[in-house]
């Protein structure tokens, strides 16, 4: 089948919308040595080609830019882009500022064609880190349809089930910005999908001290700018008196690289209301309550964790530096990584 697929360590894919959070996530996986095949970008926060731009700058500065970046469709699947989320991540997803740019080309196959051809070289060691709309993975699965059996697992980042979405009342942004893909998506048969919401991702955050520390105390350019970025992230989050900003796409990565255990997950259906008033909802139906005869498949929704992954991303950030949290907490250092 593919390269080593039935055992081994993991092989990561990550299709993203760099937007600022998006690169905290890839440089928490590249600070944990994870194994990345490559990079899909896809029109989320920005554009897909700022999309690209920006994850193969990202991926320059943080000294990986042998990592490929392959770039995907600009349009949801049906309709028109959604206009993007400049309000948080800024002008060009990275609160405006200019990164050096990659000597690297982007890659000659499309997001979701190198997504299938990367799912039939690796097989079931392969798993793939959604952490932006779900249109490439959904062009994917019309490319193959056996993508769900031939990867190992899928690990998104989307989705409200009891708190309130973050662009309506209703819809988490990614999940908003191509229901329809969603829905597809969702209704595949995944050997194991693991959906984290707004539910779990609200409860996990910086702090601004947390910034703050980040900047003077890391020599690293990367982990630098990365607080330049966060800094602004934090003063677009007036919800929470710009006192903190929510860690969504790293703590689905850190869930799907192992970081992060989880003590809630039930298994459930998972569906999506794709126009109308509710655009973008995502209705989970538990397996308990759902009718013997269902043929809808069954998947996985993160709703709370075993660790605040707060100080764990800090110690990969930092490891080399002792992280305080609280002025009078106790100094803690933690492993930031699997071991």
């Amino acid at each position: 089948m593919g390269e080593n697929s039935i055992s081994g360590d993991p092989v990561f894919y990550v299709d993203c919308d760099p937007g600022i959070d998006d690169a905290l996530a890839l440089i928490y996986l590249i600070k944990c040595h994870a194994d990345l095949r490559g990079i899909g970008a896809v029109a989320g926060n920005v554009a897909v080609d700022q999309a690209a731009e920006n994850a193969r700058r990202w991926l320059a500065l943080t000294s990986r830019p042998d990592i490929p970046v392959a770039v995907g469709r600009q349009e949801p699947m049906t309709g028109e882009f959604w206009g993007g989320a400049q309000w948080i991540h800024g002008p060009n997803g990275f609160a405006g500022l200019d990164l050096p740019p990659s000597q690297t080309p982007t890659d000659h196959m499309a997001a979701a064609e190198r997504l299938v051809a990367t799912a039939h070289e690796i097989g079931s060691r392969l798993h793939i880190i959604a952490l932006g709309p779900l249109t490439n993975i959904a062009v994917a699965l019309a490319i193959d349809e056996t993508l769900p059996e031939t990867v190992g697992a899928i690990t998104i980042m989307g989705g409200a089930h009891l708190v309130p979405g973050n662009v309506s009342p209703h819809a988490e942004a990614n999940i908003f910005a191509d229901p329809v893909a969603a829905s597809q998506v969702f209704s595949a048969p995944w050997r194991n999908l693991t959906l984290v919401p707004l539910d779990i991702t609200n409860n996990h955050s910086l702090s601004r001290a947390d910034v703050d520390l980040l900047q003077t105390a890391s020599t690293d350019p990367a982990v630098q700018l990365a607080a330049t970025m966060l800094a602004y992230y934090l003063d677009r989050h007036p919800e929470f008196d710009h006192s903190k900003c929510l860690l969504h796409d790293p703590l689905a990565a850190a869930i799907a690289l192992g970081s992060v255990s989880l003590n809630e997950s039930p298994s459930c259906t998972i569906s999506v209301e794709t126009d109308g008033e509710h655009r973008g909802r995502t209705l989970v139906t538990f397996d308990e309550d759902a009718s013997p005869d269902t043929s809808a498949s069954r998947h996985r929704i993160a709703l709370s964790a075993t660790a605040d992954f707060g100080p764990l991303l800090m110690s990969a950030l930092l490891p080399n530096a002792q992280t305080l949290r609280e002025p009078d907490a106790q100094i803690i250092s933690l492993p930031s990584c699997p071991q």
